[in-house]
């Protein structure tokens, strides 16, 4: 966290001079974070922007536990995101782990009937909600922790979740304990019907318990092939990443 605090001028020469007193309800005020647009075009003809956190000092301040990965896009977006644009047209589509909302961006912009992004972040909720006022796309947000006790919200026909770094601000399988929780919350959107799509990077620690958890309730789910995905203008290296896409009827895409 940046604190904005406003010091005493320092004395000149040894005069003497009158400081000046805050009052004791005055608060120190968060200075804003430096923000930067990130633009990704898709198939040609698809361009999306995020906000991400382009001060290097809060993210080298930031721990874990602050839970700061949801200020930036990850790769797993880009995957789950190339799928959406196929299949997101006239869906109510739920994503958990929204991150900074690049998925539930291109789902809005690629004809899908209701977005909700979800997230335990603050901090990405209000990223996600802003940059789609600020390009007029319908995606509301709302807290939800897919580790918590509530059931997934009603009233959606396709789940989004991007595997990779971690849940609770942009993908979803950090850890093997986070990995398993995403896995029930899979199986509990196919319980209901659901279509559900992953996206993610087949080098993340808990991506092996996240599918072996789901091999054993959902047999034959599994990743797709994995392929490389890259973003010049935000200096990545080519990335691999895959996707899994169950459909209603409990289908398994083949890309």
């Amino acid at each position: 966290m940046l604190l904005l605090l406003v010091p005493f001028a320092a004395p000149l020469a040894r005069a003497p001079r009158k400081r000046t007193k805050i009052p004791p309800t005055t608060k120190s005020a968060e200075a804003p974070l430096a923000l930067r647009h990130a633009t990704t075009t898709l198939d040609g003809n698809c361009s999306i922007w995020v906000l991400e956190v382009a001060d290097q000092g809060w993210w080298r301040a930031s721990t874990a536990a602050e839970n700061p990965y949801g200020a930036k896009l990850w790769p797993g977006a880009l995957a789950a995101a190339a799928r959406l644009r196929a299949v997101a047209a006239g869906r109510d589509v739920l994503e958990l782990g929204c991150g900074n909302g690049f998925a539930a961006l291109v789902a809005a912009a690629s004809g899908a009937r209701r977005v909700l992004a979800t997230d335990v972040s603050p901090r990405a909720l209000d990223l996600t909600r802003r940059a789609a006022a600020e390009q007029r796309l319908a995606v509301d947000v709302a807290a939800f922790d897919a580790r918590g006790p509530e059931p997934l919200p009603a009233g959606f026909d396709l789940l989004v979740a991007r595997a990779g770094k971690e849940l609770v601000a942009a993908d979803v399988l950090y850890d093997a304990p986070l990995a398993l929780a995403v896995a029930d919350r899979v199986v509990e959107a196919r319980a209901r019907g659901m279509d559900v799509v992953v996206g993610g990077s087949p080098d993340r620690e808990g991506r092996d318990a996240f599918v072996a958890a789901l091999s054993a309730k959902l047999p034959g789910a599994a990743f797709e092939p994995a392929y490389d995905v890259g973003h010049e203008d935000l200096k990545w290296k080519r990335k691999r990443v895959e996707v899994l896409h169950l459909l209603e009827g409990g289908g398994v895409s083949s890309g």
